[in-house]
């Protein structure tokens, strides 16, 4: 019955999204496609900290070298549209798999400031790129099309395909080989699991996803410089967006994408430009501190006192 109640509810969802147009204002169709795009791209960031235990800070990179693939293809004539998103896709992943392995070997903060230092070195290329596609200047792409309801639909199928395809990595033998090692990579390998290798898979996997996604932006927005798609806010969003919903966990992203766009549309609109960002800092202290299995774990009541808020009663206080 609760299997039937969630197919259901799914169903309901995706008719509600898919019906979207027609009764949505431009404004809210821009925000649905920008909260589909960071969806995706928390899900497949959620795919290499969530279930490898590599925590990123640079993820943003793989979004900005699929959105420069696909403006030099479109800008040079060399590739239709459709197939631009791929191609971000494939050269984003096919980079990761040139870094992949000396990154995969660092551990903890270490891997996740050499990211940060990735996407930082990306960045001062590109804004300073005159060579090759003179990227300094800006890039403005052809205009596909006036209709945002066409780049709507366009989301729509990317976000349903892209999640349904980390949900079958996360059940494949990948997912669990993934698992495993977070959880103990010597016991992990003992049982006869290659970590490089899981790792070096979940790497390119996760770098794929948004390098589609940043291709999908730079047709949708059609000029950009690098600040735009290297910026580490993307990055960050990424990282509160799946903490917040629930780290390792399927739904987790998806739902912190939800909450966390939405909020962060609210704060702007009626607070500060820049305001969003103090709520993230803030959710991110919150979640750590009280949750940290994140919104689906509050959900299950799964909520974390600490030490020094615990109770002890009497003459103790606070412990």
């Amino acid at each position: 019955m609760e299997k039937r109640f969630k197919i259901g509810l799914i169903i309901l969802i995706l008719a509600v999204f898919a019906l979207a147009p027609r009764f949505s204002p431009d404004y809210i169709l821009h925000g649905l496609i920008i909260m589909g795009s960071f969806a995706v791209m928390a899900s497949s960031w959620n795919l290499l900290a969530g279930y490898a235990g590599l925590l990123s800070f640079g993820h943003v990179a793989f979004f900005g070298l699929g959105a420069y693939t696909a403006a030099f293809l479109a800008i040079h004539k060399l590739m239709p549209f459709p197939l631009t998103l791929i191609a971000g896709g494939i050269l984003a992943a096919f980079f990761a798999s040139l870094i992949g392995y000396p990154f995969i070997k660092l551990r903890g903060g270490y891997f996740s400031l050499g990211m940060l230092g990735l996407a930082e070195i990306l960045h001062i290329y590109f804004l300073n790129e005159d060579i090759w596609i003179h990227s300094s200047r800006g890039l403005n792409l052809p205009i596909i099309t006036r209709d945002i309801r066409l780049f709507y639909f366009l989301m729509f199928g990317l976000t349903i395909g892209s999640i349904a395809a980390i949900r079958w990595l996360i059940q494949s033998r990948l997912g669990l080989g993934l698992i495993a090692i977070r959880e103990n990579e010597d016991a992990a390998r003992m049982c006869g699991i290659h970590s490089n290798s899981y790792l070096m898979m979940a790497f390119i996997a996760s770098a794929f996803f948004p390098g589609v996604m940043g291709a999908f932006y730079a047709h949708y927005i059609i000029y950009f410089e690098a600040s735009d798609v290297f910026n580490l806010v993307i990055s960050e969003s990424m990282l509160v967006m799946a903490i917040f919903g629930g780290m390792g966990t399927f739904w987790g992203p998806i739902l912190g994408t939800a909450f966390i766009y939405a909020l962060g549309e609210v704060v702007r609109a009626t607070w500060s430009t820049y305001g969003h960002l103090i709520v993230y800092a803030l959710i991110l202290m919150i979640v750590c501190l009280f949750f940290p299995k994140g919104l689906l774990g509050l959900l299950r009541g799964e909520i974390r006192v600490p030490p020094w808020l615990a109770w002890s009663g009497g003459r103790k206080g606070f412990k």
